[in-house]
C-alpha cells in the first residue's frame, strides 16, 4: 500500500506497518491491512468494495455474524444482497447471472470444515465479471493460500489462529493493491483501525504461527481418529475434519491445505438435548465461541457462531442444531480425545 497514515495512528503506524507486511509476505499478497476486529475486517471489504445499487452474493455457509451482516446492514445502504449453496454449480451459475460485483465465501467452512474449489469459483466469478473474497480463517497462511488460487481478496478473524493466544481482538484483508486501496479508504473513514497494542501482540504471534498451528492439527487428527475408530458406540451420527479421509472434499484438501487445521466437529445421535450434556461433561475443553487458541476449546454454534438460526437455514448450511464444534490446543491430544470419548459415553 502507498498509503501509509504516518501522521496520524488512527490512519496507520509503524508496529501495524510491520504486521501488515509480515502477514502480506505469508499470503504472498501485495499488502494487507489490520482491522480491530474480523468483523470489522469484512465489512470494509464489503462497503469498500459495493456502492448502492450492487449486487453480492454470499454463501449460505458462512458464519452468523457474516450472515446478519448481510441480512441487515448491507440492504439499509442499498446493496441487494444474493444467497447461494458454493457447493451447487447451478446456484452459483444462478447467482452469477445477476450479475453481482462482489461473491463471497468461506473455506474451510465453520462449522462443517467443507472445502471449496477456490481456483474453480474464482475462474467462473471472474468470467461473470465479479470479485471473490473468501474467509480463509480456519487455516491461515502458509498453510492455505487462496490469493494463489485466483481469489482477490483474503479476509481472517486474525483473533483465532493468526493471534493464537486468546489475547487479541483482531481482523486483516490480503490481496492487491487495487481492491486494498478502496478498502483501506473504508478503514481510515471508520476508524476501524487496529490499536498499537493489539499490533503488537499480534506481530508477536507470527514467529510461532507454524509450530502452533502444526501441533493443533496433529491434535486434532488424533482425535478424530480415536472418534471414528469407535463412532457407533460413542454414538456418533456425523463427525467433521479436513484429515478425515471420509471428507467430501478429500482431493481439493489434498490439494490446497498444507494442514487440516485443529478444528473439529462432531454432532452425536440425539441432537441439541444430547450435545448440551455432552458439553456439560467435557472437562478439558474449555467453553469459549472463539477457536485456534493454545488452550482447547468448545462451543454450541447454534448458541454462539450461528446464534438463532432456523432449522431451514442451518440445513442450508450443511449442520444440525447439535453440533459442537471443538478447537484442540497445546495439550495432550491423548487426554483430550479420552475427555470426549468420557462426555459422549456418558450421555449415551
Amino acid at each position: 500500500m502507498a498509503f501509509d497514515g504516518r501522521f496520524y495512528p488512527r490512519y496507520g503506524h509503524e508496529i501495524g506497518r510491520r504486521c501488515e507486511g509480515a502477514i502480506a509476505a505469508l499470503e504472498r499478497a501485495e499488502g494487507s491491512l489490520l482491522f480491530a476486529s474480523g468483523m470489522a475486517a469484512l465489512t470494509a471489504v464489503f462497503l469498500g468494495l459495493l456502492r448502492a445499487g450492487d449486487r453480492v452474493a454470499v454463501a449460505h455457509a458462512v458464519y452468523g455474524g457474516t450472515a446478519l451482516l448481510a441480512d441487515e446492514l448491507l440492504p439499509r445502504v442499498g446493496i441487494e444482497v444474493l444467497r447461494f449453496d458454493p457447493f451447487d454449480p447451478d446456484a452459483l451459475a444462478g447467482v452469477l447471472a445477476g450479475r453481482p460485483r462482489l461473491v463471497h465465501v468461506e473455506s474451510p467452512v465453520n462449522p462443517t470444515l467443507r472445502v471449496l474449489d477456490l481456483a474453480a469459483l474464482a475462474r467462473a466469478i471472474h468470467a461473470a465479471g465479479a470479485l471473490l473474497s473468501v474467509d480463509a480463517t480456519f487455516v491461515p497462511p502458509p498453510f492455505q493460500r487462496p490469493l494463489a488460487l485466483g481469489v482477490d481478496v483474503v479476509v481472517h478473524s486474525a483473533t483465532k489462529a493468526l493471534g493464537g493466544h486468546s489475547d487479541v481482538l483482531a481482523g486483516v484483508v490480503s490481496g492487491r493493491d487495487a481492491e486494498l486501496r478502496a478498502v483501506e479508504r473504508h478503514r481510515r473513514l471508520g476508524g476501524a483501525v487496529l490499536g498499537q497494542d493489539a499490533a503488537w501482540l499480534l506481530h508477536r504471534s507470527l514467529a510461532t504461527l507454524e509450530m502452533r498451528f502444526e501441533r493443533q492439527s496433529r491434535s486434532a487428527t488424533t482425535i478424530c481418529r480415536v472418534l471414528a475408530a469407535i463412532r457407533d458406540e460413542l454414538g456418533i451420527e456425523r463427525l467433521w475434519h479436513p484429515s478425515l479421509p471420509e471428507h467430501p472434499d478429500r482431493a481439493l484438501v489434498d490439494a490446497t491445505l498444507a494442514a487440516p487445521g485443529g478444528v473439529l466437529s462432531v454432532e452425536p445421535r440425539g441432537g441439541l438435548a444430547r450435545a448440551a450434556a455432552v458439553y456439560d461433561r467435557l472437562r478439558r475443553f474449555h467453553r469459549s465461541p472463539s477457536l485456534a487458541g493454545t488452550e482447547s476449546l468448545v462451543c454450541l454454534p447454534i448458541d454462539t457462531s450461528h446464534a438463532g438460526w432456523s432449522e431451514a437455514r442451518l440445513e442450508a448450511a450443511g449442520f444440525g442444531a447439535g453440533l459442537l464444534r471443538l478447537s484442540a490446543g497445546l495439550e495432550d491430544p491423548e487426554a483430550l480425545a479420552d475427555d470426549l470419548v468420557q462426555a459422549l459415553s456418558a450421555t449415551i
